[in-house]
C-alpha cells in the first residue's frame, strides 16, 4: 500500500497540539496552525530535493532508526520539543535533519516562512524543530527504508510542491553566492583588460603618422 507522507504527517496537526503550541509560543492558534501546515511540506520538499543524494536520505533513515529515538514519546508529547526542556536526543536529531536538508539556507528559510505565515522567526524555528522528529517518527513507525522513502517522495512530488510555502522552492534552487574575495579578484582583473582595449588605437595612429611623414619626405 502506498505510504502517503503528506497526508499522514498532516494528520499529526490536531486541535489539541495547535492549542498547546500556541500557548507555549505565545502565538495565536491561527498562526500556529498555518505555520505547522507549512512546516510539514517544507520538510518534505527538503527531502524531495535530496532524493538524488542517496547518502543524505540514508542518514535521515538512520536517524529515524536510532534506538534512542522513542516514537511513542515523541508523538505523545510534541509540545515539549518547543522548549529546551524537550528530550535532548530528539532535539539533536531534529537539528540534524534541518542541517542535512537545508544546510546554510536555514536563516533564509525561516525568513521565508516568517513572511508566509506572519509569525515570529523564533516560533517558526521551534515549530520546524518539532516537526522534524515527527517525520523521523513516521519513517520509523512505517518501516520505510531509503528506497521506499525516495519512492514515496517522488510519487507525491506534485502534491508536495503545491502545498509548499510560496517562494520556498526558489530559495532552495538558488545557486551559491560568489564569495567577496572572488568578486575582488574579478574586479582586479577587469581593469587590465579595459586598459589594453583603451590603448589599442595608439598603434594605428603611429602607423598613420609614419605614412604621412614618408609622403612628406618623398615629396
Amino acid at each position: 500500500m502506498h505510504n502517503h507522507l503528506l497526508k499522514a504527517l498532516s494528520n499529526y496537526i490536531t486541535p489539541d497540539l495547535v492549542a498547546r503550541a500556541a500557548d507555549t509560543l505565545d502565538e495565536s492558534e491561527t498562526s500556529v496552525f498555518k505555520a505547522m501546515s507549512a512546516a510539514i511540506p517544507t520538510l518534505l520538499i527538503g527531502l524531495l530535493n535530496k532524493t538524488n543524494d542517496i547518502p543524505v536520505i540514508e542518514k535521515i533513515v538512520n536517524l529515524a532508526n536510532n534506538e534512542a529515538l522513542n516514537t511513542d514519546n515523541i508523538l505523545s508529547d510534541l509540545p515539549s520539543l518547543l522548549t529546551d526542556k524537550g528530550d535532548p536526543v530528539t532535539l539533536k536529531n531534529g537539528t540534524s535533519v534541518l542541517q542535512l536538508l537545508f544546510e546554510d539556507k536555514q536563516p533564509k528559510l525561516f525568513e521565508t516562512l516568517e513572511k508566509t505565515v506572519s509569525i515570529k522567526k523564533s516560533s517558526i524555528f521551534r515549530l520546524i524543530l518539532m516537526s522534524a522528529p515527527m517525520v523521523l517518527a513516521h519513517i520509523k513507525d512505517t518501516n520505510l527504508n531509503t528506497e521506499q522513502l525516495i519512492k514515496s517522495l517522488t510519487s507525491e512530488k506534485d502534491e508536495i510542491l503545491k502545498a509548499a510555502p510560496l517562494g520556498l522552492q526558489a530559495l532552495l534552487d538558488q545557486q551559491p553566492v560568489i564569495q567577496p574575495e572572488v568578486k575582488t579578484r574579478i574586479k582586479k582583473v577587469k581593469p587590465k583588460h579595459t586598459e589594453r582595449v583603451k590603448h589599442r588605437w595608439i598603434i594605428p595612429l603611429l602607423i598613420f603618422v609614419a605614412a604621412i611623414l614618408m609622403l612628406v619626405i618623398m615629396s
